[in-house]
């Protein structure tokens, strides 16, 4: 009985703290107009109150569509625990999927932005370094 008071003081004292910890820490390196790639393809809510179209289909408030893995987000700002995002540029456009560069806002999770945006950091200084050598 010990032992488990023990367990349960200690999961109070650690663990808890560094899930507090980790949600300021995105807090603190999300800011608006941050960019990250998806590393797996979602299903999100649209937000937009006027219709996008895919070519397929239109989408509007409360319908969900698919963002594509690659695609590009932009953070737009912070809502809670979750962020409001801006669909950029998809390489893909199925029936279901979200329509790219049309300007498609939807809400997720802090952390998987976080760690979207941190595959996005490690590809975007290889494209930079090219480009400032004139190379496309």
């Amino acid at each position: 009985m010990t032992r488990f008071v023990l367990m349960i003081v200690i999961t109070f004292l650690f663990v808890i703290p560094a899930t507090a910890q980790e949600k300021q820490e995105y807090n603190n390196m999300l800011t608006k107009g941050d960019q990250a790639l998806v590393s797996r393809t979602l299903t999100v809510k649209v937000l937009n109150q006027k219709p996008v179209s895919n070519g397929h289909r239109s989408f509007s408030y409360g319908n969900t569509c698919f963002v594509e893995e690659r695609a590009n987000l932009t953070l737009l700002e912070p809502y809670g625990n979750e962020v409001l995002v801006l669909l950029g540029r998809t390489e893909t456009e199925g029936t279901n999927s979200c329509p790219g560069n049309k300007k498609v806002a939807f809400l997720m999770k802090k952390e998987t932005f976080a760690e979207m945006k941190e595959l996005f950091i490690n590809q975007e200084p290889i494209a930079a370094l090219l480009k400032r050598h004139g190379i496309e």
